[in-house]
């Protein structure tokens, strides 16, 4: 009997690691004081700025450069939560970068295989997309005197076949790293110089920004590889930027509501979704152009929440 209860207190915390994001403050929440701008990333807790570069720092409590959903880059929604952070991955002719860090709560071991992913947007005053954003782990803490790029290999890098350049939402950058073992630090950033940096060029203001969100390294214990998201197919928005009419075409079991507010987060209309596949239209004639954005709730929980333009 004695040895059943101690085989059972060791797998409990062993099936709980597997669910376990080692990285502290992965969604950007947790801060000391409320930014007076978006240079003042060290307000974040835990996170870490690897050179002498300037990494932003967004929240909803900043009313100015800082602020959620919209600041000096652009407007974008928080993926999850009220914060985020931001790097510029390149900027044209001078080689400057930007990095995050940030020490994980244990260090990796090796020969185990781990799950990576976090999310990144490109910001409205951008200029260029970068493709070659990635993920670097470290055994040893990295700061170095410099504004250029680290070179660095960096284990976990953006697939090519996944374009960095949406304006509007969230992409993921995912990918799964063996460790070598002992590994404790995390930067994330682009690691190419300016002659192998892969760029696009889709129009604005200044150089390349983005915003990143939900950072995640755990374990990789995928089980049910069939379960499918509800940001992945459940729901179609359609198209965005829109002008007049919105679509929406769904498969729910249960009943949502989307709702779309101004740029000042006033609701301006509600709609029912009701359970069962349907497609469903919104007329947007009688609203300005504009940078808008809505929310699927389901019982007052949001489920999604993305930008929308319109255009006349």
């Amino acid at each position: 009997m004695k040895n059943l209860i101690l085989s059972i207190f060791i797998i409990i915390p062993n099936i709980l690691l597997g669910q376990q994001n080692l990285v502290p403050n992965p969604s950007f929440e947790l801060i000391s004081n409320c930014p007076t701008d978006f240079h003042d990333f060290s307000e974040f807790l835990f996170w870490q700025n690897p050179t002498i570069s300037d990494p932003s720092i967004f929240n909803e409590c900043n009313l100015t450069s800082a602020n959620v959903p919209a600041n000096s880059f652009g407007f974008q929604l928080a993926h999850s939560g009220l914060g985020y952070s931001g790097f510029s991955p390149f900027t044209p002719l001078i080689n400057y970068r930007e990095y995050i860090k940030v020490e994980l709560s244990t260090s990796l071991v090796a020969n185990v295989r781990y799950k990576v992913n976090f999310y990144v947007s490109l910001a409205d005053s951008s200029i260029y997309a970068v493709n070659n954003i990635g993920a670097y782990f470290s055994v040893n803490n990295i700061y170095q005197s410099t504004n250029y790029n680290l070179n660095y290999l960096p284990q976990i890098l953006n697939d090519s076949t996944n374009p960095l350049t949406d304006k509007i939402k969230w992409t993921l950058i995912e990918g799964n790293y063996i460790a070598t073992g002992g590994e404790r630090y995390l930067l994330i950033g682009n690691f190419s110089d300016d002659y192998s940096v892969d760029t696009i060029f889709v129009g604005g203001s200044w150089g390349s920004f983005y915003y990143i969100d939900d950072v995640f390294v755990g374990l990789d214990t995928t089980v049910n590889s069939s379960e499918k998201q509800f940001n992945d197919e459940s729901v179609l928005v359609f198209p965005n930027p829109t002008n007049d009419l919105l679509y929406i075409t769904y498969y729910l079991d249960n009943d949502y509501e989307f709702e779309l507010f101004d740029i000042l987060g006033k609701k301006i209309l509600s709609h029912k979704l009701c359970a069962n596949f349907n497609n469903e239209t919104v007329l947007l004639k009688d609203f300005a152009e504009g940078i808008y954005y809505y929310k699927i709730k389901s019982n007052n929980k949001i489920i999604r929440s993305e930008k929308l333009l319109i255009v006349k």
